[in-house]
Order: structure tokens, then C-alpha cells, then sequence
């Protein structure tokens, strides 16, 4: 090239420059073309260490979003197909995986029932896991197939050791799964299964859970068994714990259910009219009134003064004073415990409730007055003093 010119020198630059432009070029076409995100590599890697371990949940959804997203879950089923006709169990759970995110909920029960066939001492699954996929394909179904479920968790159940870090989560599993199915024996029995290796803390939590559904049973006798549950969870927790109130509250509620069984034949909705002064329930029924009473108070006990929880435990003993016909009673004792100059607005409320029922028109007004004072929004209590004037 000769130096003529700015214009010839220009010219000689770009001829020599342009083969490198031209590779540089090659060279990232060729780079994009490595990079695809369907990386031959990565698959081939990822399906290696499902093969070892399907169980590896991290491993399986990079797997499954590539699929989905460059090619699809059919193609995957279709090239881990010769893997599984060997029998191999990792394989068959693996493929049993595939089927399950496809929706193919029958394949995948076959494939893992198969895996059980063939398990070996090199099988990363074992017999106990694959009772708890078949539990959970049961549940997928719709609508849910909780009697099969429970039957896999029990051969699951069977099969663990009873130090198997498994076996508290499974029998949490079965017990939810039988109260759901109204099985309140088999229930009861993952229930002691789990306290037998409970500490204090889980013990209250798995007392209080089997005390709710019980709590929610129609028959005397479990509501009898709840009653005996809430009385463990409160006598498990510490004095001024709000929680012990609370199951007070429930221990209490409960008393009174037996007490309204004696009164009126299992119909805990009987009440006895003060206005009809009657001589006071049967002697079964009074005892269980009386330890009704005993359990609100002991939950009083265990409130700070503004505890909301405290209205609650309140109306119930007063509900007790009512069922027992001594209002006039509950009056006494109420404005023993709360001085008048010390009543908030709770107790005024309550108070003036009282008096109106019991036709004391003017102890009646002058609490309602005294707690509209206190909270002048309070519509229902405005409404309930219009109706006494």
C-alpha cells in the first residue's frame, strides 16, 4: 500500500481489516450456538444425578423447566423409557416423577409400585419413600383417595425404624389425614405414637390439636375425651400464661356442656329462667356447674386486668350463675370483685346486662351510663339503654 494519500490510506486499513472482522464475527455466531439454553451438558449431568438420586428435588425442577420450556416432559418420559425396562428403581421412581408433573397420576403410581419390585441395597429410594409418593398420588386425585393414602402411610409407617427422622413428620401426616376421615381411634393412636417421643412444649401443642378435634365430635363420650385433653394443656402450661386461660375457657365450656346433658338430655342449650325461681339443677348437673365456675375463675387468674379474653371468662360465669337461677347472685358477686370506682367499661357493660335482665331499671341505667361514659361509640349499649327507658 502506498502512502499517496489520506483517502488511499483509508482504503488500505479496511482490506486489512476486514478477514478480522469476519472472524470476530464467526466466533460469536459460533459462541451464541454453545450458549443455547438447552445445554446437551447441563441435561446429561442432571439426569446422571437423578438416576443416582430421584429424591434430589433441586436437580428434578432444573430438569423439568428446561423440558418444558425447549423441549417437553413426552420427550423426557420417551428417553427415560429404556432406563426403566431394566428394572433399574431409580430410574422407575424417576420416571415415576415425570409422569406424576405430566398429570399422568395412573403411569406414576405404576411406576413406583414397580420401583418397590425391584428395590435393591443400591436403590436411593426406599420401600417406606415409596409408600409416601403413592400416599401423596392418592391425595392428588380428585376428588382425594384419603383411605388409600392411609393405608400407604401405615405400610410406610410399618417399614421405618422408630429413630427414622421420617417418622414423627409421617405420623403427623396419618393423624391429620384420619381425623379429616372422622377415624378418631387411628388418630388417637398416631396421637400417642407421637407423644411417646414429644418434648413438654410439642406435648401441649399435640394435647391442644387432638382437644379440637375432639372438641368438634357430636358424641358424648369424645367430648368427654376432650374435656380430659383440655384439662392435660391446661395443667402442662404456667400460671399467667394467657394460653392456660384460654384452656380454662375451653375445660370450662366443656363442664357446662355435661351439666346442660343432666339438665335436659343432651341439649346444652337449656337455660333456666330466673323469673321462674326454681329450687336449682340436679345434683350431677350443679357439681359440674360448679366446676364450670372454678375453671372460668382460674382463667381470670391467669389474665392481666385488660386482657380481652377476660369479657369472655366473665359471660360464662355468668352464664353459670343464670343456669344454676341465681342472677341476683352473680350481681353480689361481681360487684364484690369489681369496686365501683375501679370498673372500666367491660364490667359496667356486664353489669348493667345483668341488672336489665334481672328488671333492675335503674342499677341497669346507671352502669350503662357509667360505660358509654367510658366508650361513647359503643352503639350497642346506647341501643340497650334506649330500650330500658
Amino acid at each position: 500500500c502506498v502512502w499517496s494519500g489520506s483517502r488511499t490510506f483509508g482504503l488500505c486499513c479496511a482490506l486489512a481489516l476486514t478477514p478480522a472482522l469476519g472472524i470476530s464475527a464467526a466466533r460469536a455466531d459460533d459462541w451464541q450456538v454453545s450458549r443455547s439454553p438447552f445445554d446437551a451438558r447441563l441435561v446429561q449431568s442432571l439426569k446422571a444425578q437423578l438416576l443416582k438420586n430421584p429424591e434430589d428435588a433441586g436437580a428434578l425442577r432444573r430438569l423439568l423447566d428446561l423440558y418444558r420450556r425447549y423441549r417437553t416432559l413426552e420427550k423426557l418420559s420417551e428417553e427415560l423409557a429404556e432406563r426403566t425396562r431394566g428394572g433399574d428403581p431409580n430410574a422407575l421412581v424417576l420416571s415415576g416423577h415425570v409422569a406424576r408433573e405430566r398429570g399422568r397420576l395412573d403411569e406414576a403410581a405404576g411406576r413406583y409400585r414397580e420401583a418397590r419390585e425391584h428395590l435393591s441395597s443400591g436403590s436411593a429410594v426406599d420401600r417406606p419413600g415409596l409408600s409416601l409418593l403413592l400416599a401423596d398420588l392418592a391425595l392428588r386425585r380428585v376428588p382425594p383417595e384419603t383411605t388409600t393414602a392411609l393405608q400407604e402411610l401405615d405400610t410406610a409407617l410399618g417399614a421405618l425404624r422408630p429413630d427414622d427422622a421420617r417418622r414423627p413428620k409421617v405420623l403427623r401426616r396419618a393423624a391429620d389425614l384420619a381425623l379429616r376421615q372422622g377415624d378418631l381411634p387411628t388418630a388417637r393412636r398416631h396421637y400417642q405414637a407421637l407423644l411417646a417421643r414429644a418434648s413438654s412444649s410439642e406435648a401441649v401443642t399435640l394435647h391442644k390439636e387432638l382437644a379440637e378435634a375432639l372438641s368438634q365430635q357430636r358424641d358424648a363420650a369424645l367430648r368427654r375425651e376432650a374435656l380430659a385433653e383440655w384439662q392435660k394443656v391446661e395443667a402442662a402450661l404456667r400460671p399467667g400464661d394467657p394460653a392456660r386461660a384460654e384452656a380454662a375457657l375451653r375445660v370450662g365450656e366443656l363442664q357446662e356442656e355435661s351439666a346442660s346433658e343432666e339438665l335436659s338430655g343432651a341439649n346444652p342449650s337449656v337455660v333456666v329462667p330466673p323469673a321462674a325461681n326454681p329450687p336449682g339443677p340436679p345434683r350431677g348437673a350443679a357439681e359440674a356447674l360448679q366446676r364450670a365456675a372454678a375453671s372460668y375463675r382460674r382463667g381470670l387468674s391467669d389474665l392481666p386486668p385488660a386482657h380481652p379474653l377476660r369479657r369472655d371468662l366473665y359471660e360464662h360465669l355468668i352464664g353459670v350463675y343464670r343456669r344454676q337461677g341465681d342472677l341476683r347472685g352473680a350481681v353480689v358477686a361481681l360487684a364484690a370483685e369489681w369496686p365501683e370506682r375501679r370498673r372500666g367499661f367491660t364490667e359496667n357493660d356486664l353489669l348493667g346486662r345483668v341488672h336489665d335482665e334481672l328488671g333492675d331499671t335503674d342499677q341497669a341505667l346507671s352502669s350503662y351510663r357509667a360505660a358509654l361514659s367510658q366508650n361513647p361509640h359503643a352503639t350497642d349499649v346506647r341501643r340497650r339503654m334506649i330500650a330500658v327507658l
